[in-house]
This record gives structure tokens, sequence and C-alpha cells, in this order.
């Protein structure tokens, strides 16, 4: 289905040398059939020396997705035409199909399509209104503020427009101490052997984040209660973490696998 142009606005078609009413008016599409076997205008013109701004319907049903030409003139009570005069439309799918994905990205846009952060719906729909789950990516800069983008994409492979979701404060690398006294998050042991303990302040949704030492996610979750992160078998090192409650501030956090 197309999005409907219904109508044309014509202008001041005039015949300045003559005294004749313009009382016909014709239109066609894309191809010219040849004077006064094109489409009439609809409503018919009031016969009048000059036309003043006016409108005429154009029906664009069955048109193909794409632009188009319209060309229109008049005739006067001699049988004189005017020149013919061209209108380019552009005729959009208006249709509404299922969204399949979505995607997202922080600050640069990687083109459509292209960004490795994306989720891929269960449950196609018209209009998706579910929450999605944002992961940090490994090496975000620390102390400053970050933007969230996002887009989706139906099963037709047309693309919405790309919204700003929301700017988020990435704080530095901070110990564990830190983050307790700023958020009542605590995050124990570290150093640590093979797991690693969090405890949320509350029972609001908390996100944890976990980068091992080479950039790999190795957990990423939310969690409501305590909650044992098991790290048995990985690599030694410097692990990244990012803990997200407040939707705004996103703390980061070192700690040390040995």
């Amino acid at each position: 289905m197309v999005r409907p142009i219904s109508t044309l606005a014509l202008i001041a078609l005039v015949f300045v040398a003559h005294a004749q009413d313009i009382d016909r008016g014709e239109y066609w599409i894309d191809s010219d059939p040849g004077f006064g076997y094109a489409i009439a205008f609809n409503p018919a013109l009031v016969p009048a020396p000059d036309i003043v701004p006016t409108g005429i319907n154009v029906p664009l049903d069955g048109l193909p997705i794409g632009f188009h030409v319209i060309g229109f003139r008049t005739q006067d009570a001699d049988l004189n035409w005017s020149l013919t005069n061209f209108r380019s439309i552009y005729v959009a799918d208006s249709s509404h199909g299922d969204i399949v994905r979505i995607e997202y990205f922080w600050d640069n846009d990687p083109g459509f399509g292209l960004s490795p952060l994306d989720t891929l719906l269960t449950n196609p729909a018209s209009d998706w209104l579910g929450a999605l789950s944002v992961t940090v990516p490994w090496g975000t800069s620390p102390f400053t503020d970050h933007l969230l983008f996002m887009r989706s994409v139906d099963d037709r492979g047309r693309w919405s427009h790309t919204n700003l979701v929301d700017t988020v404060y990435v704080s530095g690398s901070v110990d564990v101490n830190d983050l307790f006294e700023e958020t009542n998050i605590s995050v124990y042991p570290n150093p640590f052997a093979e797991q690693i303990i969090v405890r949320p302040s509350d029972d609001k949704p908390l996100r944890v984040i976990l980068y091992d030492p080479q950039g790999k996610l190795v957990a990423d979750s939310i969690i409501r209660s305590e909650t044992i992160l098991d790290l048995a078998g990985k690599a030694s090192g410097i692990y990244t973490a990012f803990f997200w409650k407040n939707l705004k501030v996103i703390h980061q956090v070192a700690l040390v696998k040995q």
C-alpha cells in the first residue's frame, strides 16, 4: 500500500493576451498522451479569464514507490492550450511491517545494520514497547558523558529514524570501597581467586557487566539480590566491571583475579 497524495496545487496558469475564459484542465502522470487526451481536472474548472490558486484531486493508487512526474495544462474557450507544467512527487510506502531487530550504539554511528550491539525480537510486532538490555562496550572512556542511540528495522528491511535514548556518565575506575561509599553496592573479595560476590544496595535491578583482561565479555546480568559470579578457570589479570543502577551513571571498577 502506498501513501496517497490526493491533491496537487495548481497555481496561476494564465492566458494574459486573451480575453477568453479558461474552461478546461487536464493532467497526466509520467507519460503525456497528447493534448486533449489526458485526465480531466477533478473538480472541473469554473470558467474564468484567469485561474486563482486552486487544487485538483490526483489519485495515486497503484503507482509504484518512487519519484513520478505530473504534467498539467489548461485550455480556453477558443481551444488554445497553455504550456504543460510539471510537478515532481514521491510516492512512499506507508504500510506497517513488523519490527524484527533493535540496534543500538554508543557515541559514534557505525552505519545502519553495522552495530555489533543488537537484539533480535522473538515476537516481531508493528509496535515495540519492550525493555532492552544494553551492553556497555569494553574500553568505554571514563570520566565523561556517553550518548546512547537506538533504532529498529522491520521485516521488509526498512529502518526507523535513529533516536537519542539518553546521556550516561561513566565514572573513572574506582576500587570496591569507593563503589560502596558511592552506591552501597558491595563487591568482594578483591583480589579474588575464583568467585566474586556482588551484593546490591536494595532489591532494585542492578546491571553487572564484566570483561576479562583481553576485553572478552564474561558476565552480563541483571541482579536484585546477592549474587556469586563464578570465574573459575578464567585468565588471571585485571577485569573491568561496570555496575549500572542509576540510569544516568555507570560505575567502573577494576577487579584483580589472582
